[in-house]
């Protein structure tokens, strides 16, 4: 049935009645207007009386249409009119979403954002990225939005780190989780330029290694000295001397990791993936000493208070290993970071040792979890002797083989044919 219009006293302005809807004491008026446009006709609904809609307000909208086909400026029809007024309130939503997300500073969007996306990262690592933020990037950059941010503030960070005697490496680190906020806020829109220090960021290349290892007798003679401070922390030491992990792997280990019988150590999560890594005796008698617990407890275990119910593990090796290095006088008077003793050296004395006896480097990298054989071929010069001891073994074996006459062998074939 076609909908019936009623006529108001604005020529082309009419309305239609709601069926049931009341506005008052009245029916529901729905009002339109209809005009012409190139010899066409154009019928436009407007809106309802209960909206606040009334003939003299539609037809305030159709002289205004009129008006625009008469000078050819503005909106020809109330289709037109609506499409722009949408546009422009996309556009000044889309301004003022511009607007907050260039107001957040970078303290903020590290929190809010950067960090709750970062779930699969390691616990060690978020916990390390947090502190460098607080204590580096935070006091410098915090409470600026990433407009703002330049690569002076960077510079400034970096001699802050160089005032307080950090080592590089933890320049470069603090640097890499800048640029990693950076890039993440630049995915989500809330900046468009790249990271601003990421020219300075390639002069980074440093040699960082450290090349000191301690002798049997000064590894024995720490061990020693650590355990009268504290046995666990003894036991810690031993595992990364004989096995080579590094801490944080320790720290990690459960009792599910431990096979005594067989001798190994499943190390989960590694930097390079899960890897075995293989008791000495020694390993042996201190896992049968400390006994065993449930396959999924915390080997190792921090000190805890009466109300610390988590679940205890350590998350940095004790002062206690540094005042044994001191009271043995490992250090004094070196200077250079990569001489000095700390409780890598261990793990970095294992790996000595191994390519001292012999050892391939391609098997020292399987047993250190290195990602690349590069990391490995710093212990190349060790194996010096091993690498003389394979050409002796080649020279030997070229010298004793028979000198065939050629010349003679190819004769008698020659005579055979």
């Amino acid at each position: 049935m076609a909908i019936k219009y009623f006529k108001t006293k604005y020529p082309g302005v009419r309305y239609r009645l709601h069926h049931s809807r009341k506005n008052g004491v009245k029916p529901d008026q729905y009002f339109a207007i209809y005009y012409y446009l190139n010899s066409k006709r154009i019928d436009e609904g407007l809106g309802w009386a209960s909206k606040e809609w009334t003939a003299e307000k539609a037809n305030a909208e159709l002289l205004k249409i009129k008006e625009a086909h008469r000078t050819g400026i503005g909106p020809q029809t109330m289709a037109e009119a609506r499409e722009k007024a949408d546009q422009k309130r996309a556009e000044q939503e889309q301004a003022r979403q511009e607007a907050e997300r260039d107001a957040v500073t970078f303290d903020e969007y590290f929190k809010d954002h950067y960090l709750p996306a970062q779930s699969l990262k390691k616990p060690d690592t978020m916990r390390t990225e947090k502190i460098y933020h607080k204590n580096w990037l935070s006091p410098v950059i915090g409470s600026l939005p990433f407009n703002k941010i330049t690569i002076i503030h960077f510079q400034k960070i970096r001699k802050n780190m160089i005032d307080s005697g950090r080592a590089v490496r933890s320049m470069q680190y603090v640097a890499a989780i800048g640029r990693q906020v950076w890039n993440h806020a630049r995915t989500l829109g809330y900046v468009n330029s790249e990271f601003p220090y990421k020219s300075e960021m390639k002069k980074f290349k440093i040699d960082n290694k450290r090349m000191r290892f301690l002798t049997t007798e000064e590894a024995n003679t720490l061990l020693e000295k650590v355990k009268i401070k504290s046995q666990q922390l003894h036991d810690i030491c031993l595992l990364s001397l004989h096995c080579g992990l590094r801490a944080g792997e320790i720290f990690s280990l459960r009792w599910s990791n431990i096979d005594v019988d067989e001798g190994i150590i499943t190390v989960l999560d590694a930097k390079a993936g899960s890897r075995p890594a293989f008791m000495t005796t020694r390993v042996k008698e201190m896992f049968k000493r400390l006994g065993s617990g449930d396959a999924n407890e915390i080997i190792f275990k921090k000190r805890t208070t009466k109300n610390d119910d988590g679940e205890k593990k350590i998350v940095e090796i004790s002062n206690a290993f540094n005042r044994a290095i001191d009271d043995l006088h490992l250090n004094d008077g070196i200077k250079d970071r990569r001489e000095r003793v700390c409780f890598h050296t261990l793990r970095h004395s294992y790996a000595s040792h191994l390519a001292q006896a012999g050892t391939s480097l391609y098997v020292i990298q399987k047993l250190m979890g290195h990602k690349q054989i590069s990391l490995t071929e710093r212990y190349s010069h060790l194996s010096n002797e091993s690498f003389k001891a394979a050409i002796n073994v080649f020279e030997k074996t070229m010298n004793n083989q028979k000198i065939i006459n050629i010349n003679s062998q190819q004769s008698a074939s020659r005579g055979d044919a």
